[in-house]
């Protein structure tokens, strides 16, 4: 099967990255979108070749509410990954077996991120993460893809991800309610809300 039977798409957006305690960094990522996830050796090598110079420091990965974990098929599927790009991988999955005890386990196995998603979906039950390292993506609420969030939440997002930052992890939030515009002004005020950088 041919890479573009894969129907993956990559797509360019700004998320904050923190990696100093009282720093907010904008940076672009690759996102992925699979409708499956390669079951032969000719499909990993077509992927491979594509991608194999796409080295960033995280890749988000989502899969399509009807695709169902096995775990046949993901582990593979992960470790190539890894072998891809060499960097933090953020899986966005939103089937409800994705959230069930053995993918949470081969998610934690293979260090991959299980994505906070606002709103969730397939998810029943609060979040459970796989690693220490934090992946938000905020579709806006009340209405996917078009509100904007509330003018406190920006203080409070900021403040939650110069807590994790502190502690060590690696917190990437990105804003997906792009639909309205609403996604840049949202992100500007968390990187309003961070106190500067300490100048000693």
């Amino acid at each position: 099967m041919l890479l573009r039977d894969l129907v993956h798409r990559l797509e360019s957006a700004h998320g904050f990255k923190t990696d100093l305690p009282l720093e907010l960094r904008a940076m672009h990522f690759p996102f992925l979108r699979f409708r499956h996830l390669p079951q032969s050796s000719s499909e990993d090598h077509s992927l491979n070749c594509c991608l194999k110079s796409w080295v960033h420091y995280s890749v988000l990965v989502q899969l399509p509410p009807k695709l169902a974990f096995n775990r046949e098929v993901a582990a593979p599927f992960l470790d190539q990954l890894y072998v891809t790009f060499e960097c933090m991988i953020a899986l966005e999955a939103r089937n409800a077996s994705w959230f069930e005890e053995d993918a949470t386990a081969l998610l934690r196995e293979r260090e991959v991120t299980r994505v906070i998603a606002d709103p969730a979906k397939g998810q029943d039950g609060p979040h459970v993460p796989t690693t220490a390292d934090i992946y938000a993506r905020l579709h806006g609420s009340p209405r996917i893809y078009y509100s904007s969030y509330e003018p406190d939440y920006p203080a409070q997002l900021a403040h939650d991800m110069r807590v994790h930052s502190a502690a060590g992890r690696t917190v990437w939030t990105i804003f997906d309610n792009t639909a309205s515009g609403a996604a840049t002004p949202n992100a500007l005020a968390v990187g309003a809300a961070a106190p500067a950088r300490d100048q000693r």
